[in-house]
């Protein structure tokens, strides 16, 4: 009939993700798949305007993976270097994951992300927002924040 609408296809919004998340690792082969890794997920609080409501890296990650561990913030710590040294110390003895949300909106990412790979250069980067300028081989993308968006960046992170 004109004018019907065809059922929704929850799985059509997670396989357009998934086709749309890329990493850039020539020459070295890709730091992912990790397991049991410890993620933070740094990103702007949730803005019903940009269509998303805070979903984090973290419950994606711990829905394939329960071996991992991590922490979600949405704002600077009052105490940087104490949350940088923190992190660095429950990281150790298993890979550190280091995600951000247009880090170059929101300064207070990109401090801590440049904090914790000062201390931890082998972390693996995830960047859930727009890549950024000058993004470096390495650098797991999303292009974009949505609940699908994250499942499918997790599923690539850690094999899932």
């Amino acid at each position: 009939t004109p004018g019907a609408v065809a059922g929704w296809d929850a799985e059509t919004g997670l396989e357009a993700a998934r086709r749309a998340v890329r990493g850039r690792t020539a020459p070295a082969p890709a730091p992912w798949p990790v397991r049991g890794a410890h993620v933070v997920d740094l990103f702007p609080p949730p803005h019903p305007a940009l269509n998303w409501g805070g979903e984090d890296l973290l419950t994606e990650v711990l829905a394939i993976d329960p071996t991992a561990t991590g922490t979600a913030l949405t704002e600077a710590p009052a105490d940087p270097a104490g949350f940088v040294a923190g992190i660095l110390r429950r990281a150790e003895g298993s890979a550190l994951v280091v995600a951000v949300h247009d880090a170059e909106l929101y300064p207070w990412q990109a401090e801590l992300r440049d904090a914790l790979l000062a201390g931890r250069p082998d972390a693996v980067r995830v960047s859930t927002g727009l890549p950024e300028a000058g993004d470096a081989d390495g650098v797991l993308s999303s292009y974009g924040r949505g609940r699908v968006n994250l499942r499918a960046v997790a599923e690539v992170l850690v094999g899932g």
